[in-house]
């Protein structure tokens, strides 16, 4: 009984970490450093983000977005020193809340500035390690392994600029207008509509999150209700992300319009090779050289330090942790 309650409270803190974050950075930026509708003042103190930089060289967001981002405070990267290392949950909120407060984007033909939890949820780790070098310059995140060809020990460096992305063909991206895919031709039958959804975002998925740990919580708590035990289902939340088409929809439309699809075979395929094939997320590699017999080499991603260590530097000035 007390090891339930204990999971209901770290959830419950979970629910009220994601609650306000959005707000309280808005506020922050626009207080400290005059961000509202004026893209000067972007500038100060803050890295512009080169849009060829960007992941997929910046093809799954609008033209007229720009992206900055500054150095988070020691305060602010201290959540990351009590993550439970196998606390998923947890470690998500920790990455969102970080790169909502030290992201910015401005729409340029707009004139205002946007959420960062439109931020493509596929880009998680981009803005994560960029937030780090700035936090830590000089200290990047090294590890080792053995060169494939000559068997000698290498360090592999990664950085945001070391991740790979699958390249996007033109068809897709022609089907893609910076926020909503809209796919024709998946389904034979010419009475069908397209596939319409809006590109995974930080903020669509933070939705979907903050619902199953209230459900939860209700489950637990003997409330349970019988058409909320869908959000339980591994499926529907594999297609979950997919199922917005404005934005506005509330968890509850989702599960109807996955339940819809479920009586429609061939739209319900449809869906499944879109989310099998569509790959948005960084690839688990990253390339390096051998710096003995200089061949090209593929190391798998890793964090060695673990996310306790993310962003405690390996340098100690002092020596007294060497």
């Amino acid at each position: 009984m007390t090891t339930k309650k204990n999971d209901l409270d770290a959830l419950k803190k979970l629910e009220d970490e994601q609650k306000g974050i959005e707000q309280e950075s808005t506020l922050k930026i626009t207080e400290d450093n005059n961000l509202s509708t004026e893209k000067t003042s972007m500038l100060d103190g803050y890295k512009v983000i080169d849009r060829y930089d960007l992941p997929q060289h910046g093809d799954l967001y609008p033209e007229s977005w720009e992206f900055a981002y500054r150095c988070p405070t020691s305060k602010e990267v201290a959540n990351f020193s009590t993550l439970n290392e196998q606390d998923q949950p947890a470690i998500i909120v920790a990455i969102e809340d970080l790169i909502r407060r030290c992201v910015v984007i401005f729409d340029t033909e707009k004139n205002r500035q946007v959420s960062a939890g439109e931020i493509n949820d596929s880009h998680r780790t981009f803005f994560l390690l960029l937030i780090r070098d700035f936090y830590l310059p000089g200290n990047p995140i090294g590890y080792d392994s053995a060169c494939s060809l000559c068997h000698e020990q290498m360090t592999n460096v990664l950085a945001a600029s070391s991740l790979k992305y699958h390249e996007l063909n033109e068809k897709l991206l022609g089907a893609f207008d910076g926020r909503r895919f809209i796919l024709e031709g998946m389904i034979e039958d010419p009475d069908e509509e397209p596939i319409e959804f809006l590109i995974p975002t930080i903020e669509l998925s933070s939705r979907i999150f903050k619902y199953i740990v209230r459900v939860y919580r209700e489950n637990s708590n003997d409330r349970e209700k019988k058409e909320d035990k869908i959000v339980f289902d591994k499926q529907f939340l594999l297609f979950a992300p997919y199922l917005y088409v404005t934005g506005k929809e509330t968890i509850k439309e989702l599960i109807q319009k996955y339940k819809a699809l479920q009586k429609n075979e061939d739209r319900f395929k449809a869906y499944l090779e879109i989310i099998s094939k569509l790959k948005l997320d960084n690839e688990d590699n990253i390339d390096t050289t051998c710096p003995h017999c200089r061949s090209e080499e593929v190391a798998d991603i890793r964090f060695p330090g673990g996310w306790k260590g993310f962003f405690v530097s390996k340098k100690s000035t002092a020596g007294y942790f060497d």
